[in-house]
């Protein structure tokens, strides 16, 4: 039972979309505009795949890039910046995302909490990264149980693709393999393209982190190694995080509810305590 009041929620929904295209028309973005921007241009200039190994930067699946061009395209035809187009195409994921939320819960306490939070707000409104879109993606996966939808969200970032295995967990054995083959064609049909024309770089790229050491000067390279040593630190604690919720989530998959699951799979994700202690509390 929503204890939140219809008027009162489509206040918070209507600001939140306020602030939202206040950001987009007062801001360029973060400097992931000026990236993403440039990522565009490239990938307009020499194809998908060969702009891989023109910066080291790029470091989003081939649909991401595709993504930025289409934006780019877009406003260019109806007079908007690309930092001011792609956002646009990011504030209308979040109201996709806010959709789904409504169909799967039927609550609006649970839509107003993600429309409404200052971290989406800002990711839509203001960052200018395709970390929106990816949500919506993955959000719709959920909705529709579906691994193209799965496919295509990891197509847009490779965040998703260690989530894989908590599709699978209620699913028959014919129904896993109908969906690990679906989600399998799309990221193919996704990098395929782009390694015949870019070659093994783009999966460096895009699984190997990137980043911009190819760009260092003097002590700047310094600088990188140690941020991609962090990062792959980080995602060695995700990787264990997630395998290990899974493991929870399967072992006690009959009297996990929806609500308990998300609350499990929903930490910080920087250090083992919390895992350990919101699985006591939530398996309790």
């Amino acid at each position: 039972m929503s204890t939140l009041s219809n008027r009162l929620f489509w206040a918070l929904l209507t600001a939140a979309l306020a602030i939202r295209l206040i950001l987009i028309i007062t801001s360029f973005g973060s400097t992931d505009a000026l990236l993403t921007m440039s990522w565009a241009h490239l990938s307009e200039r020499f194809g998908i795949g060969p702009a891989y190994h023109v910066t080291p930067n790029l470091n989003h699946p081939p649909l991401s890039s595709l993504y930025m061009v289409a934006a780019d395209r877009l406003g260019s035809r109806v007079g908007l910046e690309y930092p001011d187009m792609f956002r646009i195409f990011q504030v209308i994921a979040d109201i996709i995302t806010a959709a789904i939320l409504w169909r799967l819960t039927r609550n609006r306490e649970a839509v107003a909490f993600f429309f409404a939070s200052p971290a989406a707000m800002f990711l839509s409104g203001f960052h200018c990264n395709a970390d929106p879109t990816m949500i919506a993606l993955l959000v719709a996966a959920v909705w529709m149980h579906s691994g193209g939808l799965l496919g295509v969200a990891s197509g847009i970032k490779i965040a998703p693709i260690p989530l894989t295995p908590f599709f699978l967990i209620d699913l028959t054995w014919r129904r896993r393999l109908t969906f690990l083959l679906a989600f399998g064609i799309v990221l193919a049909a996704i990098f395929i393209p782009a390694l015949i024309t870019g070659g093994p770089v783009v999966l460096h790229n895009v699984f190997g982190g990137g980043g911009i050491a190819g760009d260092g000067v003097g002590g700047s390279v310094d600088l990188v190694t140690v941020s991609l040593e962090q990062d792959a630190k980080r995602g060695q604690i995700f990787f264990s995080q997630t395998l290990y919720k899974f493991l929870i989530c399967f072992r006690h998959r009959h009297s996990l509810g929806l609500s308990k699951t998300c609350r499990l799979l929903c930490n910080c994700g920087e250090c083992g305590q919390c895992v350990r202690l919101d699985a006591k509390t939530t398996l309790a």
